[in-house]
């Protein structure tokens, strides 16, 4: 018992330290662990069954047009706004239907936006 007992007085802090980094390594190894089975996101949805649901997409196709010739419902987004530098059309591709073109003379963020409607927490 005495020798135990210096042993500890000599070693002590070291082993305790020691067996905080062991402790810390297993527990870091479970987290790891439990946290690499869900890697892969598509394993979340396997047993998932989804169904079709509404269109949330106004005019998705490009099909209904308003005066100037641009989809309806869609709004034009761009980062630079003087003229000239972006065009948008919607033109018939032969393979596809109505397609939206946007063309930039210059260098733009220029796009066609939609604001959707969405739940939170849903999958859509």
């Amino acid at each position: 018992m005495k020798g135990m007992m210096r042993f500890m007085r000599k070693y002590g802090m070291a082993v305790k330290t020691l067996l905080l980094l062991i402790l810390t390594v297993f527990l870091l190894s479970v987290s790891v662990s439990a946290n690499g089975e869900q890697d892969n996101e598509a394993d979340l949805y396997d047993d998932t069954e989804f169904t079709h649901g509404e269109n949330l997409i106004y005019n998705g196709d490009f099909e209904k047009k308003d005066s100037d010739g641009l989809p309806e419902g869609w709004h034009i987004s761009q980062y630079r706004n003087e003229g000239g530098i972006s065009e948008y059309a919607v033109v018939e591709d032969p393979e596809h239907g109505s397609v939206a073109e946007v063309w930039n003379m210059d260098v733009n963020d220029a796009r066609l936006e939609q604001y959707v409607p969405v739940e939170p927490d849903t999958i859509y």
